[in-house]
């Protein structure tokens, strides 16, 4: 198959034709006809089609406060800041799961109960009112020493005593029990709330509202879990006692 370039426009016929023109040919054999395009046209093509492509799409501009005129950002720097912003907000939504997990098991590992110490008896075996209960064990409580340094301070002294630092969490975490026990009695359910006040000679400080969530046990009696939110009366504390009946 020959191929022989016609002119469409009239004038001679060139073997060649000029790098930036569409050039026109036909078969000799069939009298198909198609067209070629030199590598100038298609350069001159996609440069016409970028051009086109940013009236549509404009870059963004930036204002350039030293000259106070508009300075148009790289197109490639657009696109490569876009890239990021997505990426950083697909990342943001894949941690947040992650994070609030954390921040959940953080909180509960950060709640350890312990046993008071110099606590006679364990802190347990006092009586309810009606003398129908009496708390049980383990007693276990949570208190920083901060908390039981500042109750410490404001239980004040009786006749020139005052009780240490390390006395507290046992004297917390029996007046916990005592007053959530008698609470209890008087609840339709095994939660609710309770004023704690230090028991003890001088009756104070008081310590703030605990709220107790417990579990029936088989003696009928229950296991609660008492916790009170830092505020201006103590800080953070939590206390777990048990309930069950007294047999005297």
């Amino acid at each position: 198959m020959s191929a022989a370039p016609v002119q469409p426009c009239g004038g001679h016929q060139s073997a060649s034709f000029a790098p930036d023109t569409y050039v026109h040919l036909l078969d000799a054999d069939t009298g198909q006809r198609w067209s070629r395009v030199s590598p100038k046209a298609k350069a001159k093509d996609l440069s016409w089609s970028l051009r086109q492509a940013e009236r549509a799409h404009p870059a963004p501009r930036l204002l350039d406060s030293r000259v106070g005129s508009v300075i148009p950002l790289p197109r490639r720097h657009h696109r490569r800041r876009e890239g990021r912003q997505v990426h950083g907000a697909k990342l943001a939504v894949l941690l947040l799961p992650t994070v609030g997990c954390l921040a959940v098991a953080a909180a509960a590992s950060a709640i350890r109960l312990r046993p008071p110490a110099n606590c006679p008896r364990g802190g347990v075996g006092n009586v309810s009112l009606d003398g129908k209960w009496q708390t049980a064990g383990p007693l276990l409580i949570s208190i920083s020493h901060r908390t039981a340094v500042n109750i410490a301070r404001r239980a004040g002294s009786f006749e020139g005593h005052q009780e240490p630092p390390r006395i507290i969490p046992c004297d917390v975490a029996e007046s916990v029990s005592i007053r959530g026990m008698n609470a209890w009695t008087h609840w339709t359910g095994n939660d609710g709330w309770v004023g704690v006040g230090l028991l003890g000679p001088t009756g104070k400080p008081y310590l703030g509202r605990f709220y107790c969530v417990g579990k029936s046990t088989n003696s009928h009696g229950a296991v609660e879990t008492c916790e009170h939110r830092a505020n201006q009366h103590a800080g953070h504390i939590v206390v777990r006692f048990a309930i069950e009946p007294y047999i005297g």
